[in-house]
């Protein structure tokens, strides 16, 4: 099971840019050091081998006219003075390309407190251009209460996503922080893979719902 002490993946992180001085002159801590010198986030990644037990690890997907490179380092918890989650697409809306809104739109009115991730988040939280003609439209979506919410969810928006040229793509995400991909989750394969902070693993669908929902 997860730990529930410790931010979940897609966690918004504030660090202090001392920070990086204690943690050595890796490549990429200038870059990351004047990020957070202008007082942005960096977001919870996945765990990897190379991250020092204890630490919360951080990435930064670094916006298209910077490379697009995704740097990645891992703080002490002491390190960060600020998390909170992903915004709520209803607040990222005005920042995306106009004919994105209606989809936008069509997806607030089946699943209100959906929240956004990827390039329309980054773009809302920096101002940065991050977002381009083939940026995806990425969401996560809270897990619904029930077997049969979600299914009725699931049936919405493949139903919104098979009327529009938009990639939507993203997570149902639990309480306790383990993902899925709505499309397997919507889908029919017999297995899904449940993403969490300590890795990825396949479940069979049956079981996930089981343990999800209990049915």
């Amino acid at each position: 099971m997860p730990d529930a002490r410790l931010p979940q993946r897609h966690t918004l992180a504030w660090a202090d840019p001392s920070a990086w001085d204690a943690a050595g002159a890796e490549p990429a801590s200038g870059l990351l050091r004047a990020w957070a010198a202008e007082h942005r986030p960096l977001v919870v990644r996945r765990r990897i081998e190379t991250d020092p037990a204890g630490s919360v690890p951080l990435g930064l997907p670094l916006p298209p006219e910077q490379g697009k490179k995704r740097l990645f380092t891992a703080l002490s918890p002491q390190a960060l003075h600020g998390m909170r989650p992903m915004p709520a697409l209803d607040r990222a809306r005005a920042n995306a390309p106009t004919h994105w809104q209606s989809v936008i739109d069509r997806i607030l009115a089946v699943a209100p407190d959906t929240r956004v991730f990827g390039s329309l988040a980054w773009e809302y939280l920096t101002g940065l251009p991050y977002l381009s003609d083939t940026s995806d439209l990425d969401l996560l979506f809270p897990m619904p209460a029930s077997a049969p919410a979600w299914h009725t969810l699931g049936r919405e928006l493949l139903a919104i996503d098979s009327r529009t040229t938009l990639r939507i793509d993203g997570e149902c995400v639990r309480a306790d922080g383990v993902a899925v991909k709505w499309r397997e989750l919507a889908g029919e394969s017999s297995e899904v893979l449940l993403k969490t902070l300590d890795g990825a693993y396949l479940m069979p669908r049956a079981a996930f719902m089981k343990e999800s929902f209990g049915t």
